[in-house]
C-alpha cells in the first residue's frame, strides 16, 4: 500500500507531537489547523514511504486545482467485537 498515495487522517498535527502525548495510539492535539497526512505516494522519496512518516496539510488548500494529486483516504470501520478475533487462523 505504500507508495500509492499519503494517506489522510482526521487527527490534527503538530510538529512535535507525540512528544508528551502517549506511546500507543495517540489521536494528536484537540485542535489545529493542519490534519496529519501518513505514508508517502507515488511521487514521494523511500523515506516518506512508511507508516511513521508524517506530515501536516491544510485541508482546504489540498485538492486536484492545487495538484495535490498524491493524498488519498481510506474508509475505515471498528470491527465489531465478535468479529475482531476472526482472522484466516481462526477460521479452522
Amino acid at each position: 500500500m505504500y507508495g500509492n498515495v499519503a494517506e489522510w487522517c482526521n487527527d490534527f498535527y503538530a510538529e512535535k507531537y507525540p512528544s508528551g502525548g502517549p506511546v500507543k495510539d495517540p489521536r494528536g492535539p484537540d485542535r489545529g489547523d493542519q490534519r496529519v497526512l501518513r505514508g508517502g505516494s507515488w511521487n514521494s522519496g523511500p523515506d516518506a514511504c512508511r507508516s511513521a512518516a508524517r506530515k501536516g496539510e491544510t485541508p482546504g488548500l489540498a485538492d486536484v486545482c492545487f495538484g495535490y494529486e498524491a493524498y488519498g483516504f481510506r474508509c475505515v470501520r471498528r470491527a465489531a467485537a465478535a468479529e475482531s478475533g476472526a482472522g484466516p487462523a481462526a477460521a479452522k
